[in-house]
């Protein structure tokens, strides 16, 4: 595939669209972009090649651009693929911005933005060329999109930020960016969006309701995911999550019947009582989630892969389901508020607040439970039994230590 290739169909699923569509839309040959995309041809006719840059607003310079995995040539960020966290933030930042061009239409990364809005201004500033007024506002149109882009970035592309009609709208009423309110191009383009009174910091919208949410949200989708089945989907987290949860349902219903099988009880031996249990927890907050054979709160033992059993446990978020698991806890170290025997129900996330009860693998192997403190550049951890000293990491000793989860709830033995 070439490189030519590569960056048209970048340029596309940054405006929301496809080759197939542009060729129509530019009466370009559709065979020629095949074999372009096979690597038979290299390169396309200068006509071609013009029409594709006048239509994605660049110089035709751009398309010769050599085109890499870093930074992403879709949603522009620039990460270390080889360390897995960095990987991990590019997949949330990428389905962030995936989710914004779905929604907005567009969404053009730095590079491409910044092309297209100096291709813009370099078009008005040049007394050489003679410009209608029509012309000056598509002109102003697409530095207007690629300030929508930068400021939906910087807003973490944020859903709940405004349209991009809206905000035309108030930078004409700000006035920023904006022609000259007595030109034709001014009135040209209130006429198409009006004008709006808006929230603006410069050029930059301001919403209450940022990524916060949404981007703990895609986090937690993110872990539940096996890297394998996320490869599978080629990076799509939407399309890999559902199908991680349909094979966590399996598993659950599938290691339910041997429980059933194994204890020889009825899957609902009270079927012919009548049940109330709908009205106190919908069903759909009620999930079973597997228990681990022991991580120790105390000294020397190791995290277990093996299932000992599924408990019913009420998560009121989805999302929540595939990320929790419980794990049976021995030792004493954290009595009286977790007890030899006790299981913990855990959230599976990579850090936590210092003062948690978290989750931790020591050296990759040893599994503890403990009261997690920060500082910075060391990490205590406190048991809450006094009997048992504090375990100090600073410097280079604290890259010892991973928190694989949060302890959110304590189920006691009976």
């Amino acid at each position: 595939m070439s490189n030519l290739y590569n960056q048209i169909d970048a340029l596309c699923k940054q405006n929301n669209t496809n080759i197939t569509k542009i060729c129509n839309e530019l009466d370009l040959s559709r065979s020629s972009l095949s074999e372009l995309k096979s690597g038979r041809t290299r390169n396309l006719s200068s006509e071609s090649k013009k029409k594709i840059a006048m239509y994605f607003n660049i110089d035709m310079e751009y398309l010769d651009k050599e085109i890499t995995d870093v930074p992403c040539p879709l949603c522009g960020l620039d990460y270390a693929p080889s360390e897995r966290g960095e990987i991990q933030k590019h997949n949330i930042h990428h389905q962030l911005w995936k989710n914004a061009v779905k929604k907005f239409g567009f969404c053009w990364n730095w590079q491409y933005r910044e092309n297209a809005k100096a291709r813009a201004r370099n078009l008005l500033n040049d007394s050489t060329i003679n410009l209608s007024s029509a012309q000056k506002a598509e002109c102003y149109e697409v530095i207007f999109k690629a300030l929508f882009s930068r400021s939906l970035e910087a807003n973490g592309y944020s859903l709940d930020c405004i349209s991009f009609c809206d905000y035309v709208a108030t930078l004409l009423s700000n006035k920023k960016n904006t022609p000259d309110e007595q030109s034709e191009e001014y009135h040209i383009l209130v006429e198409k969006y009006g004008i709006r009174k808006g929230n603006l910091s410069g050029t930059y919208f301001i919403t209450d309701n940022f990524t916060a949410e949404s981007q703990e949200e895609l986090l937690d989708k993110y872990n539940s995911v096996d890297p394998e089945i996320l490869e599978k989907h080629n990076g799509d987290l939407d399309a890999a999550y559902e199908e991680q949860r349909r094979i966590d349902e399996q598993e659950a219903r599938k290691q339910a019947r041997i429980i059933v099988n194994t204890h020889n009880v009825s899957e609902n031996p009270f079927k012919d009582e009548p049940s109330n249990i709908s009205n106190v927890i919908p069903a759909e907050n009620l999930h079973m989630i597997p228990v681990f054979a022991s991580v120790s709160a105390g000294f020397g033992a190791y995290a277990s892969d093996e299932i000992l059993e599924y408990i019913p446990t009420v998560l009121t978020n989805p999302y929540e389901a595939n990320i929790t698991l419980g794990i049976k806890v021995t030792g004493n170290s954290m009595y009286p508020k977790i007890e030899d025997g006790d299981t913990i129900v855990v959230r599976k996330q990579e850090s936590v607040d210092s003062g948690s009860i978290a989750v931790i693998l020591l050296d990759g192997e040893e599994g503890l439970v403990k009261k997690v403190k920060y500082g910075d550049d060391w990490i205590d951890l406190i048991s809450i039994n006094p009997e048992y000293p504090v375990k100090h990491f600073e410097g280079s000793e604290v890259q010892r230590l991973r928190v694989v989860g949060l302890v959110r709830q304590v189920i006691k033995m009976v």
